[in-house]
């Protein structure tokens, strides 16, 4: 018995157009694979989702501290210039 798959998307990068397999024994191994593989596909998705989000919050924190840093040094030079007035 000969089994052919076809994908939902056909041509597109993801997804061949279509297989064929031989055996009938095989199906329930490529069938296994095939579950495997689209496991993988939503591990790999869920990672990327998680790397850019990380990336994000390594930005924001980032920019958070460079901000916090600048009015730092304001601050610091505001309390310079009220020190000097004062010993005038």
């Amino acid at each position: 018995m000969a089994l052919t798959l076809k994908s939902a998307s056909p041509g597109t990068a993801r997804a061949p157009t279509q297989h064929s397999l031989g055996r009938a024994d095989e199906v329930e191994e490529v069938r296994e694979q095939l579950k495997n593989y689209h496991h993988l596909r939503d591990l790999v998705d869920e990672w990327i989702d998680l790397a850019l989000e990380l990336s994000r919050l390594r930005l924001r924190a980032r920019r958070h501290a460079a901000a916090a840093q600048k009015n730092g040094q304001k601050n610091a030079k505001t309390q310079q210039n009220r020190k000097r007035e004062a010993e005038k």
